[in-house]
């Protein structure tokens, strides 16, 4: 039969079988890669559909993690308020952290008392707040409806039976392109499919219907003539996302193109060409960077050399996506990092060396220093990751970037060069810096040196988010000094009270037994002061107490300790100070109150002496119950003789000195 076919072909003309040729070549050679383009680009579209599908649930996955990260370190903070805090203490600190919060989230407080606040502190409107209200006490799925809006709720709960915080974020269509959100066959969020736009409101087309029905499986339908690649994605509460992408099919196809084939065939050959290299290639690797975003991994970066067209712009919004994310969850890692390094039981100054660590790690910067300002509690230090020497004062009261950042705390960060020696030897060429701040009260500085160039919005946020937890430690513990310093110091005088006294005295006395030293009590008695309190009124008294109290301190050492023992009665603890030591010093005090004039008012002026009795270990005692007794019987003693006067345990027998103690009026 082949040769009879071969012996019929040879008989046609030339120009038969040129045309036969021909035709078969350009039905060969357009048709069949025609037929075979399509069917990648419909096999590609079906991927590109499953790829944006699986980067839209991975993208929601990572915004309902943040927002449950952040609100369960909300709950961590208001349930460190404690249970007596007041509901306005919860709300500001709502206030306080929604000002913090990304851009149109919302945070809220529901349980004893209910508040939800958007971004910078503006409270949302009713429907809203009945609504995520509503979402914490039920614990509905993670995605809610309100209005027609979907959003992402997050809910944790804050101890001591307060409630529960809720977190929510509107779900925007267009995490990706080409989406639209639907819920029960109406379209909730304006979006595109295949590039077309589609209303909110909107009826979704019949076509999609059975996509919405089986999520997760890539279909092509034909969709207003065209073929499209869609996927339905289950975003959780009944709403569902379309994802879609435009597919080749025969009904584009030009029929032109097969009658000028042989004349295109060269140019449809390159056609082949490029679309292979500019097209599939990329969107190949681009499928393989956007499945390890999907999955998890962003520290890959995306292709960057795709070139200006669809696709590169694609690879670059992925790479935006995919650096917003891993910011995101940077941030959210270094919070939690910091936050447990700052409530862990470990020295201040031991957390903020590990909080420097953290900013380092995360920033991916070379150096990280926390500058805490002075205060009642200390002078101002610097801590840095790499333990160098830093002059905190300095850098806080310059004029530099820190002090800028400190002395302009409303301002916010503060970027610029470190014209600083030391600073530039510790690692801070270029500076990051953010304020610590309560309010508008800066209490230092966190700065981060030489931050990379390409994400510096993520180390700005890591460095805000330590700012802001370490300015809430600071705080804390400012307000256990003040209360401990309340605690131990008498309200009038200013002097330590008695109780901080008694255990000072026994701390004083081990420390002396233990290194062979002396140690001597003086106690001390304003004369007539019952009589000066008749005379002139309690004001007076209390006045004479506060410029006593004055006059005692200035005429001690730093290191001894005055004390309001009780009424008019004081005590100074002296350390390593012998019996004749202790004595001139008692003299100097009585001297210097014995020229001392108050005035009480209305230009009245009145003056008054002071006994003292003095005891010293180990000469007249080992204990401190008999020593604080030796002290007091000298003292009765130098009232007894005269007053305005000095007696040591050791010579209570001396004669009364004369003078102007044995001028004194009657006992008090």
């Amino acid at each position: 039969m082949r040769p009879a076919v071969l012996r019929h072909w040879r008989s046609v003309s030339f120009t038969v079988r040129f045309t036969a040729v021909l035709a078969v070549m350009t039905v060969l050679i357009v048709s069949a890669p025609m037929l075979v383009v399509i069917g990648q680009a419909r096999t590609l579209a079906l991927s590109h559909a499953t790829t944006e599908a699986q980067l839209f649930s991975a993208l929601l996955d990572d915004q309902r993690n943040a927002m449950g990260v952040y609100a369960a370190d909300v709950a961590a903070q208001l349930t460190a308020l404690g249970a007596t805090a007041a509901d306005t203490d919860i709300v500001r600190a709502i206030t306080e952290d929604s000002v913090s919060a990304t851009p149109g989230d919302v945070i809220g407080v529901v349980g004893v008392t209910t508040h939800i606040a958007a971004t910078g502190g503006v409270v949302v409107d009713p429907p809203l707040t009945a609504m995520l209200a509503a979402a914490a006490h039920t614990k509905v799925p993670t995605v809610a409806i309100a209005g027609g809006v979907p959003w992402i709720v997050a809910s944790a709960v804050i101890g001591e039976s307060r409630g529960d915080v809720v977190a929510a974020r509107r779900l925007a269509g267009r995490l990706v392109p080409d989406v639209v959100l639907v819920r029960d066959g109406t379209v909730l969020a304006a979006g595109t499919i295949a590039g077309g736009d589609t209303a909110a409101g909107v009826s979704l087309p019949a076509e999609l219907a059975n996509v919405v029905a089986t999520p997760n499986r890539a279909q092509v339908i034909s969709l207003a003539g065209h073929d499209v690649a869609v996927v339905g994605v289950d975003a959780g509460g009944g709403v569902r996302a379309v994802v879609s992408t435009a597919a080749t099919g025969i009904s584009d196809i030009d029929p032109a193109a097969l009658l000028l084939g042989a004349l295109t065939l060269v140019a449809l050959l390159a056609v082949v060409v490029v679309v292979q290299a500019d097209l599939h290639r990329p969107l190949r690797r681009l499928e393989r960077a956007a499945a390890a975003l999907a999955e998890g991994d962003f520290e890959a970066p995306m292709p960057h050399n795709l070139g200006d067209d669809a696709v590169g712009h694609l690879a670059a919004t992925f790479e935006q996506t995919r650096r917003q994310l891993r910011a995101m969850l940077r941030a959210s890692r270094a919070r939690a990092s910091i936050a447990s390094e700052m409530n862990s039981p470990q020295p201040l100054r031991s957390a903020l060396q590990h909080v420097c660590g953290i900013l380092v790690s995360e920033t991916s910067a070379t150096a990280a220093m926390i500058t805490v300002a002075g205060s009642e509690g200390g002078p101002a230090y610097a801590v840095t990751s790499s333990r160098h020497q830093i002059d905190a004062e300095a850098l806080l009261h310059g004029d530099g970037v820190i002090a800028a950042a400190f002395g302009h705390a409303r301002d916010g960060v503060k970027h610029g060069v470190s014209t600083d020696p030391g600073l530039v030897r510790a690692g801070f060429a270029t500076l990051l810096a953010v304020p610590i701040r309560v309010g508008s009260k800066a209490l230092g500085v966190v700065v981060v040196g030489n931050p990379p160039e390409d994400a510096p919005d993520g180390a700005a946020d890591i460095a805000a988010s330590a700012a802001e937890q370490v300015a809430l430690v600071l705080e804390r513990y400012r307000i256990l000094a003040v209360v401990e310093r309340q605690a131990s110091t008498d309200d009038l005088t200013g002097l330590h009270n008695h109780r901080f006294f008694a255990d000072h005295l026994s701390q004083q006395l081990a420390i002396a037994q233990r290194q062979r030293r002396s140690l001597s009590v003086l106690m001390l008695d304003i004369d007539f002061f019952k009589k000066l309190n008749d005379t002139h009124g309690h004001r007076a008294g209390d006045r004479a107490l506060e410029e006593f109290a004055a006059v005692l301190t200035g005429s001690v050492r730093r290191s001894d300790l005055a004390a309001r023992y009780g009424g008019e009665e004081f005590v100074v603890v002296m350390s390593d100070t012998s019996a004749g030591d202790a004595a001139q010093v008692a003299e100097k005090v009585r001297h210097a109150v014995e020229g001392l004039r108050v005035d009480i008012g209305d230009g009245e002026m009145v003056d008054f002496t002071v006994s003292i009795g003095a005891a010293t270990y180990p000469d007249d005692s080992d204990t401190g119950d008999d020593l604080m007794a030796l002290a007091d019987e000298a003292l009765y003693v130098a009232k007894r003789t005269g007053r305005n006067r000095v007696v040591s345990a050791g010579k209570k027998k001396e004669p009364p000195r004369t003078g102007a103690g044995a001028l004194l009026r009657s006992s008090d």
